[in-house]
């Protein structure tokens, strides 16, 4: 159970982002306010303003995905009509949760994938890195044998790294399923991504077993290696990419870029016939890959049907 410390930091959390809430509506009565998990507005700020052009927008950091659902209900009966009916509109990650029911979701914008981090690791979302960030052009004849190269290793190195991850979702999958009852969700902030898997430019190293990841949450019951492989079975008909937690898969994407830069630019590269000048400055933390690949992520057509759905209201 949450302790009377945590319960009492939630409800000020609470209020405090509701207080934001009411100033921003007696400033902006018709802006519209969005309510994001953390800082999402990196990835959501540019999509809102292409599908919403013309209308005058604010953020809320919300701090999590509970605060940003409890803020729903709360504006969605309170009280005051003005706030019942204020323009606002809400934004969180489907994570490895039940899905919201269809009526939320017609209200609330649910991510497809597990998180808005899977859209910036997707094929064509490493394509525009490659295109406008490394400069490596698919259509000019010196460019397109490289293009096509990375392209290739990506796939298969993307193949390849699911596969050592598929275990560790699977896991973590079960042990959510687990807590369903319970009030408090365990921290997976224990998983250190760089002592678990070893990404390459051509291969990924899996460096765990179960029992290891058994091992570092004691508080949870030891899930069954034979339930997790029954589970990783599953994940052979579906699209690992969308599925599994993005922050593993934008870890990923961050360590293969600078594998796949450091080569490009070696005296001797190792997987591509020359050396080659790249001028493009990798960002090092998944905050920074948000701000600064925002414009290359993928844009499903659910979020931009669902911010339509604010240009007539």
């Amino acid at each position: 159970m949450l302790s009377v410390e945590a319960m009492n930091g939630s409800i000020e959390n609470h209020n405090v982002k509701f207080l934001e809430f009411t100033r921003i509506h007696a400033k902006k009565p018709n802006g519209l306010i969005c309510f994001f998990e953390g800082e999402d507005a990196r990835y959501y700020g540019i999509r809102i303003q292409e599908n919403l052009e013309g209308i005058e927008w604010e953020g809320i950091d919300c701090g999590g995905k509970e605060p940003v659902l409890e803020l729903f209900s709360l504006l969605e009966t309170h009280s005051e009509l003005k706030y019942r009916y204020a323009k606002a509109a809400f934004f969180v990650d489907r994570d490895f949760d039940p899905p919201l029911s269809p009526e939320k979701r017609t209200k609330i914008y649910e991510t497809p994938s597990y998180s808005i981090e899977n859209f910036y690791t997707s094929k064509s979302c490493f394509e525009q890195i490659l295109k406008h960030g490394f400069k490596i052009r698919e259509f000019v004849e010196a460019d397109k044998i490289i293009f096509r190269k990375c392209i290739y290793l990506f796939t298969q190195t993307q193949k390849k790294f699911h596969d050592a991850i598929a275990p560790l979702n699977a896991w973590i999958m079960l042990m959510r399923k687990m807590e369903t009852s319970t009030p408090k969700k365990t921290s997976l902030n224990k998983i250190k991504f760089e002592q678990w898997v070893k990404i390459e430019v051509d291969h990924v190293t899996k460096q765990y077993t179960i029992d290891d990841i058994n091992t570092i949450f004691p508080e949870r019951a030891n899930i069954p290696e034979i339930e997790v492989t029954r589970k990783v079975n599953s994940f052979s008909t579906i699209d690992c990419g969308k599925i599994f937690r993005g922050k593993y898969e934008v870890e990923f994407l961050s360590k293969f870029l600078t594998k796949l830069k450091d080569d490009l630019c070696a005296s001797s590269p190792k997987y591509f016939d020359k050396k080659r000048k790249i001028h493009f400055f990798l960002p090092k933390t998944s905050s920074d890959i948000l701000s600064q690949f925002s414009q290359y992520a993928d844009t499903p057509q659910c979020l931009r049907d669902y911010l339509k759905s604010f240009s007539t209201t």
